[in-house]
């Protein structure tokens, strides 16, 4: 440790202030600009960012960010609210100069890289301890605190020689890479998942599929997608198909008896699908033939969350609009479940399939029909629930309109497959997600060990 420097961050680094763009200067789409909500603890979040044209980031290229770079939000809340509290950190990994930064969005740029490593000071920043330094020595009111670039210059650092800085990187960030690794794995499978379900039930691919393969007419509002499925099983461009038949029957246009030789589909999969549609009054659209529409409260029980005092470190996770609150020692359900959000952010609907306890602004549910529950998911996930909205200041739900609405329900062959196939992506995505919060709680447990020098490593790694 006699290596060791105990100095200033200002003697190594500055802190440099985003640019004070005007209201005035926000596009709908452009050069996104990351403000102080999308500093994350330790992730940038660039939804609902903001945007400026080409021209204004020409004028602003000194906040730009490159590959790396260290930021800080200068304005927040106390740790009473850990979600905005000030003097979080957060890396960039993405492209150079993929987005700008706004005011109140610090930057640390680096004096000397022959004495300070931008990856040892990203994990340097990041405990909880940190942080309560920051907070300590912000000021300003109880609902909104800010820190300056020197009083964040002025955090005393316990530094190493460069090589071990390097070192102590090399071994957080390897941990930091396999999580991305396994989130951006199940980013891939929830995508597969998603596409499957739209695949079938939004676009009725394999109803489509058969439907050209037996010569079937296919309804007018269905016949661009009808095309793109010649392409794909036809396996080459071809040309439009001749309209046949009565273009006038039923609203439907007959595909050409010439294309069947060309029809192609997996036979296990297009047994369990219908090859015609009908039109359905109550939806106002054509639908596959022999699947029903329900209202919802004949599929699904709609349950009301129950409020928890005893919020503290059980070990069944308790879920509130915003996600998981904390955990609890006992369930309020333990089977799969979807939850709806009941006031707050309606669109954050939530899949769960362990014992977990909900509070009363959150709806879970009990399915009444077998092999429903990740069809529900993804049907539900689809709607816009935040334009339902019942209350006023507060957006909320009722189980007067979730039960009340039309649900198509496909056939149980149709059901039983889709819940056997993406199960396989579920059960991959929960075994990442579980090595996802191993692999965080070793790093958090390391990380204060390596920085403060309690555990020492070898340079040469």
């Amino acid at each position: 440790m006699s290596e060791w420097r105990e100095v200033k961050l200002g003697e190594f680094c500055k802190i440099q202030g985003g640019y004070a763009f005007k209201s005035t200067d926000f596009i709908q789409k452009g050069i996104p600009v990351v403000k102080i909500k999308n500093v994350k603890e330790r992730e940038i979040d660039l939804n609902d960012c903001g945007y400026v044209d080409e021209s204004m980031a020409e004028k602003c290229s000194d906040f730009l960010i490159k590959n790396g770079d260290v930021l800080i939000s200068m304005t927040g809340s106390g740790m009473n609210a850990p979600n905005s509290v000030v003097g979080r950190v957060a890396r960039h990994s993405g492209f150079d100069d993929a987005f700008l930064i706004n005011q109140r969005v610090g930057r640390f740029l680096i004096k000397d890289k022959n004495r300070l490593d931008k990856h040892f000071l990203f994990h340097y920043l990041t405990p909880k301890e940190r942080q309560w330094e920051l907070v300590s020595i912000a000021t300003g009111s109880a609902n909104q605190v800010n820190i300056s670039g020197k009083q964040i210059e002025s955090l005393l650092i316990n530094l190493p020689p460069l090589p071990e800085q390097k070192a102590i990187a090399h071994i957080l960030g390897t941990l930091d890479e396999k999580i991305e690794l396994n989130r951006k794995m199940n980013q891939t499978l929830e995508a597969m998942a998603q596409g499957l379900f739209k695949s079938w039930f939004v676009d009725f691919d394999p109803v489509i599929d058969n439907a050209l393969a037996q010569g079937n007419p296919i309804p007018e509002e269905l016949q661009a997608r009808a095309e793109k499925r010649r392409r794909v099983i036809a396996g080459t461009v071809i040309a439009p198909a001749r309209r046949g038949g009565n273009p006038d029957e039923g609203g439907m246009k007959q595909s050409p008896s010439a294309l069947k030789p060309l029809i192609h589909t997996n036979p296990s999969l297009a047994a369990q699908f219908p090859a015609s549609f009908v039109f359905n009054e109550t939806l106002g659209k054509w639908i596959p033939e022999g699947w029903e529409v329900k209202k919802l409260q004949e599929l699904v029980d709609v349950k009301y969350g129950k409020d928890h005092k005893k919020l503290g470190d059980g070990k069944f996770p308790c879920y509130g609009s915003g996600g998981v609150m904390r955990y609890v020692e006992k369930p309020i359900f333990k089977n799969e479940s979807v939850l709806i959000p009941r006031k707050g952010s309606l669109d954050n609907v939530m899949y769960v399939n362990t014992p977990f306890w909900s509070v009363d602004t959150m709806f879970y549910t009990e399915m009444k029909e077998e092999h429903f529950v990740k069809y529900f998911f993804y049907t539900v996930n689809k709607l816009k629930f935040s334009e339902m909205n019942e209350g006023s200041a507060v957006p909320s739900m009722t189980t007067a309109q979730l039960n009340s609405m039309d649900i198509l329900v496909p056939s149980f062959n149709c059901l039983s497959l889709f819940d056997k196939t993406v199960s396989k992506y579920f059960k991959k995505k929960e075994g990442n997600e579980a090595e996802i919060e191993t692999l965080n709680q070793m790093r958090d447990k390391l990380l204060p060990e390596l920085i403060s020098g309690r555990v020492r490593v070898n340079k040469q790694v």
